[in-house]
């Protein structure tokens, strides 16, 4: 069975990692063998915490739907994870629970927590210090690089490309691109001759950029092949995108405890991107957190 995901999802998962103790285990999409219909079965959030031989798992299901839970739909949750080993069963709603789901919930010691509907409520005065904190991500992505090469051995077909790596001063062989990256990122002027920086066309929301190094020592290259080759000379274009954390932050209780969160989508040529904001805290002090999910594996240098 394939694992499933969605942003409610990965939102209660990050305010549950940030109301949690340290000494506990957080597991999305946990598969657990369940004896009774013999086939793993998912649950959403998987806490599990140990303390001497013995083990505590609480399992958390969240469902967005429209719809308010209904007595039927927390009867099979929670046969769910009677039958896969779950001590303690949390079901957590946007469109919050039918009344008689609210009386078996209680009558079966379930916690039904209905979050994710506030827009706007009185927010603590410990928590109006972070309510405007914005965390700006540089988002660097490499379009391709151009090589000045001289061939060390006979080759028919050299292809030199983001695949090919390069000979390390630790002797091991790193990818091109992660190489690049670090010129890119470092500053550093080892074994640089000369570089030369060309910023190029301004993007929705960054840059793109063509910029070229030459090296006092060549750097040797392989291509894919393992054809090897002295080189002098490296540029590269790349993608600066500046991706922010959400605009709008939104106060309410989670499981009766404060917490403000926040997610930003739809990031410009990053729409598979998302950046999600939780805080909590009290008067003697605030916890922050920023998580960020991407689907393409993007590289934040």
């Amino acid at each position: 069975m394939p694992k499933r995901t969605n942003e409610y999802q990965k939102l209660v998962l990050a305010i549950n990692q940030l109301l949690a103790s340290s000494n506990v285990k957080i597991t999305e999409s946990a598969m657990l063998y369940d004896p009774v219909s013999d086939q793993d079965r998912e649950i959403d959030i998987l806490i599990e915490d140990t303390s001497g031989p013995y083990s505590f798992k609480v399992g958390i299901e969240c469902t967005a739907k429209s719809r308010s839970i209904g007595v039927p739909v927390m009867e099979q949750l929670i046969n769910k994870h009677k039958n896969v080993g779950i001590h303690k069963t949390v079901i957590v709603s946007k469109s919050g629970f039918a009344v008689s789901a609210q009386k078996f919930a209680k009558k079966n010691q379930i916690d039904a927590i209905s979050f994710g509907q506030a827009l706007s409520q009185s927010w603590p005065s410990f928590l109006n210090k972070v309510k405007n904190v914005q965390l700006i991500l540089h988002s660097t992505t490499i379009d391709d690089i151009g090589f000045n090469v001289t061939f060390l051995e006979s080759a028919d077909k050299v292809e030199y490309s983001l695949e090919s790596t390069v000979l390390a001063d630790t002797n091991d062989n790193v990818l091109i691109s992660n190489f690049v990256y670090d010129l890119i990122s470092s500053g550093s002027t080892k074994n640089i001759k000369e570089s030369r920086l060309i910023d190029g066309e301004k993007t929705e929301n960054g840059s793109k950029h063509h910029q070229e190094w030459s090296f006092e020592n060549e750097i040797i290259i392989a291509d894919k092949h393992g054809v090897k080759a002295k080189c002098s000379k490296l540029s590269a274009n790349y993608t600066i995108v500046r991706l922010a954390s959400p605009q709008q932050l939104n106060y309410e209780e989670f499981n009766k405890k404060p917490a403000i969160y926040g997610t930003s989508n739809n990031l410009g040529e990053n729409k598979d991107t998302s950046i999600t904001v939780t805080a909590t805290g009290n008067d003697d002090g605030v916890s922050m957190a920023f998580n960020i999910n991407s689907r393409s594996g993007l590289n934040f240098r």
